[in-house]
């Protein structure tokens, strides 16, 4: 398992996470996995991508509700330890 972190000093104040979900395609080799949103207003960032499925999900963490995007899920954060 693979895990990309972008943490913002303002990670401990988010409110709201976005999960966006991917498939990919297997091959011999892979290329590098992005970010899929640049120029966001989220707090941090976290990429987990498992091998073993062939799938990687995006999590973008928010002090305010974002607005819906076409794919994705909003899921609100009840508490945040440090």
């Amino acid at each position: 398992m693979l895990i990309t972190c972008c943490f913002g000093k303002d990670f401990n104040l988010s409110k709201f996470a976005f999960e966006i979900e991917h498939e990919i395609t297997p091959m011999e080799q892979m290329k590098a996995i992005n970010f899929s949103l640049e120029k966001d207003d989220c707090t941090s960032k976290v990429l987990i991508y498992n091998p073993d499925k062939w799938k990687y999900v995006e999590y973008y963490f928010y002090k305010d509700r974002p607005i819906k995007k076409t794919i994705g899920k909003i899921y609100s954060i009840l508490h945040l330890s440090q």
